[in-house]
C-alpha cells in the first residue's frame, strides 16, 4: 500500500515538473490557436487606429497611435488536489484582464484532446480594455492518475484586422482518487 502511494506521489511530481517545463516552453513559443469569427465594424475603437495616420490641423505632423491587443492572467496555475473519479471538483478561478486598447473575445485551447477539465467564462467575451473577468475551471477525473493540462488563452480583437494577443497559459493539475 505504501509503495503504491509512493508511486503515485512520484508520478505526480514528474507530471508537475513536465508541466513547469511546458510552461517555460510555451512562454517562449507562440502556440497556435484556431481563429474566431470577427464581427465587422469600421475600426477597433474610436481613439485607436490600426496603423493609419491621423492629421490634426493644416500644418500638423501626422500622428499615429498603434492599437495594442493584450491580455494577462493570474494566477498561472491551479492545483485541484485529489478528486474522486467521476465527480466534479469545487470550481477554481483565474482572473483574466484585457490590458490592451481594444475589446477582445477570449479563445481557449488545451494541451490535449478531451481534457478532464472544463473551463468556462461567459463574461469574458467582448471584454473591454482595462476590464477583468473570471474564468472558472472544474476538474472531472476519469481515472486514478495525476493529470496536468496546459490551457492556452488568447485575446482575439472583436473587430478590425489586428493580430491576436500573445498567448497566456494556465497549468491545471489534479489527481483522480
Amino acid at each position: 500500500m505504501r509503495q503504491r502511494r509512493r508511486e503515485r506521489i512520484v508520478r505526480r511530481m514528474v507530471l508537475m515538473i513536465v508541466a513547469a517545463a511546458a510552461i517555460m516552453v510555451a512562454e517562449t513559443l507562440s502556440i497556435g490557436v484556431a481563429s474566431a469569427q470577427q464581427t465587422p465594424q469600421a475600426s477597433p475603437t474610436p481613439n485607436c487606429s490600426n496603423g493609419s495616420s491621423v492629421q490634426i490641423g493644416d500644418n500638423a505632423e501626422p500622428s499615429v497611435k498603434q492599437c495594442k491587443v493584450a491580455i494577462s492572467v493570474s494566477p498561472i496555475s491551479r492545483d485541484f488536489g485529489s478528486v474522486k473519479v467521476g465527480t466534479d471538483s469545487s470550481p477554481q478561478y483565474v482572473t483574466l484582464t484585457n490590458t490592451g486598447d481594444v475589446p477582445v473575445n477570449i479563445l481557449v485551447s488545451y494541451s490535449e484532446d478531451n481534457p478532464p477539465y472544463k473551463v468556462t467564462g461567459l463574461d469574458c467575451q467582448n471584454l473591454q480594455p482595462q476590464q477583468s473577468c473570471q474564468i472558472e475551471a472544474v476538474f472531472h477525473p476519469r481515472k486514478t492518475d495525476p493529470t496536468t493540462v496546459i490551457v492556452t488563452l488568447v485575446g482575439h480583437p472583436v473587430s478590425g484586422s489586428l493580430p491576436d494577443s500573445e498567448s497566456q497559459i494556465v497549468s491545471l493539475t489534479g489527481v483522480g482518487a
